[in-house]
């Protein structure tokens, strides 16, 4: 930004520092008002968008539930909320802000991946709160063969090309397989109690029952009415958005609605997207008129992939949330049961969004429950350094042999290495 906008770089730049120090505060509270319309286009408007959001949030959790603030002053609110007005993005953290606005190239010559980018805003939390910023975007990233597939599959159905839309929806699946395994990475990159008890608290709105705010935040020379909004959520994720679009998934009214308003908090031309993809041609009903079972076996392997999908996130809520619950205190109570997209008891609801993912077949068969149908591979641990497990059995090496395409150690295969070696195996090979 313009040397005219140092009191936000400055501030955004040094915000983990200022948090630890609980500083926040004192900085804005000084902070001058500055006029956001020096700032020169789009790309200026974004990034200055993305530090008052940071600022904000921070501003707002800094000592957490227990010192919760009502009211943001002028010089951040205004023009926060002007750019808000500006970019098509809330005044409130979003996965836009923290992961798509949030990232820059390492090595332009190099493909883009986590390894390859780092943030420009920071909360708390080290490298855990960086992994967990970047894998947000490469998400995003990873569903872009799939987002194509959706407008190669629709262009299908209008020229009635049923090879087309098997095609599509096969890269659909391959498409939100690769989000699957980028979400497993999440468990090496970011530790569980550091993202509940650090970043968490960070990524909360206002607004709500159970919220410390529960009649809003008030923007100071913008509003005297408090607002009410969602913190940062994977709802708002745009891509898984699309996948449900495309396939014509219809969950309960009230979490459609929940669904349908979170949108909002999408940047601009993403919802419109979604929209489009909605109503435009729809590849749910092409595959149920025209009935060829590859076709109909294309689009239930799509559908039942993203239901897993929605199976691991409840496995990763589960595991960073649930079980991270701090029993001795409670300045972040409300976030116990409450996710930070202010849905009450999220586990529920992410488990009748993941039960509402049917197939045309099983439509019709609600209630379901598909708790039993998904299998968690990650209870297992085995790797160079260690192995572990959850299961009171012990590391399941029947799963682990499926999973990695290997083949048990039998006497045929002890016999070549003898012969290869010209010695006799080890005992540990041949323990059975």
């Amino acid at each position: 930004l313009p040397s005219y906008f140092e009191p936000w770089t400055k501030l955004a730049e040094n915000l983990v520092k200022m948090i630890e120090d609980k500083q926040v505060r004192r900085k804005v509270d000084k902070m001058p008002l500055l006029d956001y319309q020096r700032l020169e286009g789009s790309k200026q408007q974004r990034l200055a968008h993305m530090y008052l959001t940071f600022i904000g949030n921070a501003y707002v959790w800094q000592e957490g539930d227990n010192g919760v603030v009502k009211i943001v002053p002028k010089q951040l609110a205004i023009p926060w909320c002007a750019l808000s007005d500006i970019t098509g993005l809330k005044p409130v953290i979003s996965l836009a802000t923290v992961s798509l606005s949030n990232y820059r190239v390492v090595d332009p010559d190099r493909p883009l991946a986590v390894d390859n980018m780092d943030t420009l805003c920071m909360y708390p939390g080290e490298e855990d709160t960086k992994h967990f910023f970047l894998l947000a975007a490469q998400v995003e990233f990873d569903a872009l063969p799939g987002i194509k597939a959706i407008l190669d599959g629709m262009h299908g159905v209008v020229a009635g090309d049923v090879h087309a839309v098997c095609n599509a929806l096969t890269a659909m699946k391959d498409s939100i397989k690769v989000i699957i395994a980028r979400m497993k990475s999440m468990h090496k990159l970011v530790r569980h109690d550091v993202f509940y008890n650090v970043l968490r608290p960070f990524l909360s709105g206002w607004g709500g029952k159970g919220s410390p705010l529960p009649d809003g935040l008030i923007y100071e020379g913008v509003s005297p009415v408090p607002r009410t909004l969602s913190g940062g959520s994977q709802a708002q994720s745009s891509s898984i958005q699309c996948f449900d679009a495309a396939l014509g998934i219809a969950h309960e009214a009230d979490k459609q609605a929940y669904l349908d308003n979170i949108r909002n908090y999408m940047p601009p031309k993403h919802s419109q997207f979604i929209t489009a993809v909605r109503n435009g041609p729809s590849i749910k009903q092409f595959v149920e008129k025209n009935g060829q079972a590859a076709l109909v076996d294309a689009s239930d392997d799509c559908v039942k992939t993203l239901r897993n999908l929605r199976s691991y996130h409840i496995s990763l809520a589960t595991r960073y949330i649930t079980d991270q619950i701090v029993k001795d205190g409670d300045n972040h109570k409300s976030l116990e049961t409450r996710g930070t997209g202010g849905v009450p008891e999220f586990v529920p609801f992410l488990k009748s969004i993941r039960n509402s993912t049917v197939t045309s077949k099983e439509d019709g068969q609600q209630p379901i429950n598909f708790d039993e149908e998904f299998d968690d591979d990650d209870d297992d641990v085995v790797d160079p350094w260690k192995v572990e497990s959850k299961s009171a059995k012990g590391v399941d090496y029947d799963k682990l042999i499926k999973k990695f395409g290997s083949t048990r150690i039998d006497s045929a295969l002890i016999a070549r290495l003898e012969k290869a070696t010209g010695k006799p195996a080890h005992h540990l090979l041949k323990r059975g």
